[in-house]
């Protein structure tokens, strides 16, 4: 038995010393992390979380906490079982085991001191085991009745969309804002609001879904639009005007509800849209409202380019036209000018609007004059590749800046600055560390500004399967959200410099209205951007102009533009196995495709084939993916064709795809000019197609296919232009210089019709959009 005493007490001290460990351990760890986090752990589960833990924080609190509650329990048993050992049992002597023998009353034996110390130390250990679980179930059932206490409501949802170069001050401005609101209540835990930004890069798209059926593809319906210009929203809001009362379209295949975020029904019976079927929410009113930040249009080029136009004059980066300034120096030749598509971007239209008016296309009030004038223009000007935002285009041209034919590209101040700030441009455009001394600004004082205003959406239909198109509005909550936001943006403008100032001293954690404008200008031409951009003017030299007659030339660029294309394209992508050889060939040829079709418009005629057909060695001829026809805007589904290819076939037929494809093309064309359906270059007879044939060159079928003399003899009878874009990199791997000196493509490039343009992987997507720019102009 003494044993047995003897081990349990061993037990009982291993169990309190692991206890202890395990308490300390959690102790110490604790403490480094509250030390840390600053004591500020439950603001992981605000509604402006810690940079990076969006999502988590309720997650990290709550293994937090279960990590607390473990080191208090241990901590909290380890005392329980801390009382010293039971003494030793009282033995009664010798003597009185004989003195005692018999007697059926024996006395009971006298306690030593020692002994009554041990009783008492054992009642203790009792008392601390009752005591310990009492005090945990105490303090967990704290930790679980607490938040119930201070639950919070649901924050209004704000939802706000923009362009994809104003998301950064959009974003800042409205945690900025959200941190303010906070803060005005007190710097209450539970938050009022929660602002969705999301960026439309598709200009167009987001004009359409405003007028017609709202296409949730893009995002939320939302409360607020703020687009680069009031020309813009002017547009949007005059189309409104004339189409109030037409009935909202509907989408064939059913895309869900495109209701406002917050929305609720206002039909005076409380009652919602009939919602039996996908409802389809349209925009039938917005209130545009005033400016919010301000950035010049601007011509940015080769900082060495700049400084022979300007004479190393700081005061001449200000000049009645940069463009013809640039061209009269360099000629056509010299430099290629680059803008995003005008339909996508405000500020590409509206430089576009300033060319077609000094060119005698368009007159001040926006009234079309001469669309040949426009076409000319047109000539004159590339697309960006793979350009999205004007930051993309800025990109190019810092990139371009080495080469013999340097780029300059029609942009905004604001996407300029950013090559001027480090840690903006190795995010925007990696790899060009320098590119401060490699781009300029050119101003006019007769370019319009981009003033972003702020754009309620104060209008919202729904339309059920079936049932009457309701009214909604949002939320009275919502409402009062949206109109301390515009206050809240109004006040910002009127403060200057604080938010035009730098952002270096923005707090990541608690949002700031300090910078959240940097790069853009107030008013008064205050701004950081001012001091940063070298030569910059000090005030804005062109004025905001008239909105409404910028809106009305803007009208007539996406109708002279919409016009001026019409380009017939056939992409043929080569899916043989050598394609995969290495594998990034295959994936340049998706992506040269993929740009292609995203800068092709509504007056483009587009076609992908896949080749071979087949996958035998010998295999001939290629499959269609998807039919020739006018894009109609868009492109989803050659994208998604794309994406369904890949390189398993055996053989390349060349020669096979291009005769085909010249006669399909043909055929096309012709058909195409007997239904009137598109001219081109501003009217006459539509440019020639184009046969895109993208490859690399190697692989052809195993007894020869079509040979070059059938070929020369089918194409004789088209005006096809047939362009090889080769994206083969056998060049490293077998010492060439050249893509286009692989396998198959010199001798197709022997007929004066073929053309090969090799692929840069390092510029993705320029060689495709070059090629569409071309098919446009014949």
């Amino acid at each position: 038995m003494g044993g047995d005493r003897r081990k349990g007490g061993q037990t009982r001290e291993a169990m309190v010393s692991l206890l202890r460990l395990v308490s300390t351990a959690i102790h110490e760890t604790v403490a480094f992390v509250l030390l840390i986090l600053g004591g500020g752990l439950l603001e992981l589960v605000s509604d402006e979380p810690i940079a990076g833990l969006e999502g988590h924080g309720a997650l990290l609190v709550g293994a937090s906490g279960a990590v607390l509650l473990v080191w208090m329990l241990s901590g909290l048993w380890a005392w329980a079982l801390s009382g010293a050992s039971a003494g030793p049992r009282e033995t009664p002597s010798s003597e009185e085991r004989a003195a005692t023998a018999g007697d059926p009353d024996p006395p009971t034996p006298r306690r030593s001191p020692e002994q009554a110390d041990a009783r008492s130390r054992h009642l203790r250990r009792v008392r601390r085991y009752l005591v310990a679980p009492a005090l945990a179930l105490a303090v967990l059932a704290a930790v679980v009745v607490w938040p119930s206490g201070e639950s919070c409501d649901p924050p209004a949802e704000l939802v706000v969309a923009t362009t994809p170069d104003g998301v950064p001050a959009v974003e800042a401005a409205a945690a900025a804002f959200a941190q303010d609101r906070a803060a005005g209540e007190g710097g209450a835990r539970c938050r009022s609001v929660r602002t969705t930004v999301y960026a439309v890069a598709d200009g167009q798209k987001m004009r359409d879904a405003l007028l017609g059926a709202w296409d949730p593809g893009l995002g939320p319906l939302p409360h607020v639009w703020i687009p680069g210009s009031t020309a813009e929203a002017l547009l949007v809001r005059g189309a409104l005007d004339r189409r109030s009362g037409e009935p909202a379209a509907t989408y064939p295949d059913g895309p869900g509800t495109g209701a406002t975020a917050g929305a609720a029904p206002d039909d005076g019976g409380g009652r919602g849209a009939d919602t039996s079927g996908p409802p389809v929410a349209q925009v039938t009113e917005i209130e545009v409202g005033e400016w919010t930040r301000l950035t010049p249009l601007v011509l940015a080029l080769p900082g060495e380019m700049a400084e022979r136009l300007t004479g190393g004059d700081s005061a001449a980066v200000e000049m009645a036209d940069p463009y013809a300034r640039l061209r009269e120096e360099f000629g056509r030749g010299g430099v290629r000018v680059i803008r995003t598509d005008p339909r996508d971007s405000i500020a590409s239209m509206l430089h576009t609007a300033f060319l077609y008016h000094g060119r005698g296309a368009i007159t001040g009030n926006g009234a079309v004059a001469d669309e040949r004038k426009a076409a000319e223009v047109e000539a004159e000007l590339e697309l960006g590749a793979a350009a999205d935002s004007e930051h993309d285009l800025v990109c190019q041209v810092a990139r371009d800046a080495g080469d013999s034919v340097p780029t300059a590209a029609l942009t905004t101040e604001a996407a300029v600055y950013e090559t001027f700030v480090t840690g903006r441009w190795r995010t925007a455009c990696p790899g060009e560390p320098d590119a401060s001394r490699k781009v300029a600004a050119l101003y006019s004082p007769e370019l319009p500004v981009l003033d972003h205003p702020f754009v309620r959406i104060s209008g919202v239909s729904v339309t059920g399967d079936g049932g009457p198109a309701r009214p909604v509005a949002a939320t009275a909550e919502v409402a009062g959200e949206v109109d301390r936001f515009a206050a809240y943006l109004s006040a910002l403008r009127d403060s200057p410099p604080t938010a035009f100032s730098a952002s270096f001293s923005n707090d990541a954690v608690r949002a700031t209205p300090t910078g959240v404008y940097e790069g853009y200008r107030d008013d008064q031409g205050n701004g950081r951007v001012a001091a940063r951009v070298e030569d910059a003017p000090e005030t804005i030299p062109n004025e905001r102009g008239e909105p409404q007659v910028w809106s009305d030339r803007a009208a007539a660029v996406a109708s002279l533009y919409t016009e001026a294309q019409g380009g017939s394209v056939l992409v043929a992508v080569d899916t043989s196995t050598s394609m995969d050889i290495p594998h990034r060939k295959f994936a340049t040829a998706r992506e040269e495709a993929a740009e292609l079709a995203g800068a092709a418009g509504t007056e483009d005629a587009l076609g992908l084939w896949a080749f071979p057909a087949g996958a035998g060695p010998s295999a001939t001829g290629a499959a269609e993916a998807v039919p020739l026809e006018r894009r109609g805007g868009d492109g989803d589904r050659f994208a998604e064709a794309l994406e369904g290819l890949a390189p398993t076939k055996e053989s390349t037929p060349l020669r096979d795809v291009v005769a085909d494809g010249a006669e399909r093309l043909a055929a096309w064309s012709q058909g195409a000019e007997s239904g009137d359906a598109g001219t081109g270059d501003g009217g006459g007879k539509p440019p020639a197609p184009m046969l895109v044939v993208v490859t690399d060159g190697v692989g052809e079928p195993e007894e020869g296919g079509l040979g070059a003399k059938a070929l020369k003899r089918r194409l004789e009878g088209t005006d096809v232009r047939v362009r090889v874009l080769a994206v083969g990199d056998e060049t490293r791997r077998w010492g060439r210089s050249d893509p286009c000196d692989v396998g198959g493509i010199p001798g197709l490039t022997e007929h004066e019709r073929i053309t090969c343009v090799p692929a840069d992987t390092d510029k993705p997507g320029e060689a495709a959009v070059g090629l569409l720019d071309e098919a446009r102009r014949g």
